[in-house]
């Protein structure tokens, strides 16, 4: 197989668990569902090459898992300020900050009590993914961001009806 294929394979695949996250109510589940996708992207994007997206993407899937289990503010400072720091010391390109920004507003969003905080934050990182992921030509990670958008939107107009 031609490696570039096996690389965006990997983006597709974590294309399908989390555009489908988002049709659920649970909090947790929907948790769960990113936290499947972010391996896919991640290993996706370390075999791109695209390491800040790979340890920024890394990064989220431990938050998420964390937020399953806890919110404790400590916790939560450090899944903020260690990834951010490991993410600004491996950046070489200015748009490596973009995955740095969206796992601050991915956190946010995680560790949130309220889905619907949750679905307010989480749209902002994934727009700043998506541009990340088009720079890198990440292209499932890329439309993946597209078709989340849009899930995320339909998931918030069907739980603000219910």
């Amino acid at each position: 197989m031609d490696g570039n294929l096996v690389e965006q394979l990997f983006g597709f695949v974590g294309f399908g668990l989390l555009v489908s996250s988002w049709q659920f109510a649970a909090h947790r589940t929907i948790l769960l569902f990113n936290v499947a996708a972010f391996v896919f992207f991640a290993i996706g994007l370390y075999l791109m090459g695209a390491t800040v997206g790979a340890l920024m993407i890394g990064f989220a899937a431990v938050n998420a898992t964390v937020a399953v289990f806890t919110r404790n503010r400590w916790i939560v400072a450090v899944l903020l300020v260690v990834p951010v720091g490991v993410g600004f010391a491996d950046a070489e390109r200015i748009h490596d900050a973009l995955p740095i920004i969206s796992h601050v507003t991915g956190t946010i969003a995680f560790f949130s009590k309220d889905v619907r905080v949750m679905r307010k934050w989480a749209p902002v990182g994934t727009v700043l993914w998506a541009i990340y992921n088009f720079i890198v030509g990440a292209w499932g990670q890329f439309l993946a961001d597209l078709a989340i958008l849009a899930s995320m939107a339909l998931g918030a107009y069907r739980y603000r009806r219910a």
